[in-house]
């Protein structure tokens, strides 16, 4: 087996790992394992994107007693899968992250098929389990998704969800072993972060008495105040006095920049609305300079 990083897949009750695999693949049927172990099973995954490409495993645990070195040694990415319906959900997560002694791997995503509206119901609700994803650092998807009822209007900047959700988050991680790629597309990385830019405010502009509303806010709230408090960052990362550095200078390099750019989410969610645009800017430039892009391309940047 070669000596990769990996997604875990971890199961509770009779949820199936594979079907997390399928979905991840995007195929009918799941492929062969490459590694076929008692309770342990991987499948290799070769991440394209403009950015990158790394080659990582997808490994389904049964028995985390039975893996746990291995999963502490080469997991970069967690994904969870309960199931909703059960009324003792929270409790065997709970139990199965202390079984992981305080291991936080950078994606950790909770997956359930849908949760319910109803707060009061048996198993598990979406605001418990999004409240739960806020306090423990995860995120909650669901893989079939509720529509809401026609508000009216187009949502110009619709949300990502189910497995399309998951594979955004994989491709988005700074995998150990990823190779960069060379790029000269000014506008893709304007885009980019145009469209963070845009989807705040559009979620800002939503109906307060909406659930995901109050749960985005308090997502905000929480990561406000971590940033304002600590100025925490990754040891790889940039500070935000490093990062205004960067954006005065330019002299950025571009993996320490990719592997900050949760941060600078965090920091655009801060700013009033009129100034997420100006930062926007500043740091597709910052991205565009530490690639090497020519400085008279710089005009394609304009937020205008």
């Amino acid at each position: 087996m070669e000596d990769w990083p990996s997604l875990v897949i971890l199961t509770l009750h009779s949820k199936k790992g594979e079907d997390i695999v399928k979905g991840i693949l995007d195929v009918v049927d799941v492929p062969a394992p490459s590694v076929v172990e008692s309770k342990f099973h991987s499948w290799p995954w070769k991440i394209k994107n403009k950015y990158y490409t790394a080659d990582i495993h997808i490994s389904c645990v049964e028995c985390l007693e039975s893996h746990k070195e291995r999963v502490l040694t080469t997991c970069e990415a967690l994904i969870v899968y309960c199931d909703s319906h059960e009324a003792t959900s929270l409790e065997n997560l709970n139990s199965l992250l202390e079984s992981l002694g305080g291991f936080e791997p950078e994606v950790q995503m909770l997956v359930c098929d849908t949760c319910s509206a109803d707060d009061d119901s048996l198993g598990l609700s979406r605001l418990k389990a999004q409240q739960w994803c806020i306090s423990n650092r995860w995120e909650l998807i669901e893989l079939n998704k509720i529509e809401e009822e026609d508000s009216g209007h187009e949502d110009d900047f619709p949300e990502s969800w189910g497995f399309q959700r998951i594979r955004q988050a994989l491709h988005a991680h700074t995998w150990s072993n990823l190779e960069m790629k060379d790029t000269s597309n000014a506008n893709s990385l304007n885009a980019m972060m145009q469209s963070v830019v845009a989807m705040d405010e559009r979620k800002a502009e939503k109906n307060e008495n909406s659930s995901e509303v109050m749960y985005s806010r308090l997502e905000d709230l929480t990561l406000n105040s971590e940033v304002s408090s600590s100025n925490h960052t990754s040891e790889d990362g940039l500070n935000s006095s490093t990062l205004e550095e960067y954006f005065d200078t330019g002299d950025g390099d571009f993996e320490k920049l990719f592997s900050s750019f949760e941060q600078m989410k965090r920091t655009a969610a801060s700013l009033p609305l009129e100034h997420r645009r100006d930062y926007a800017e500043k740091v597709a430039i910052s991205f565009w300079k530490a690639i090497g892009g020519p400085e008279d391309e710089l005009d394609g940047l304009d937020s205008d």
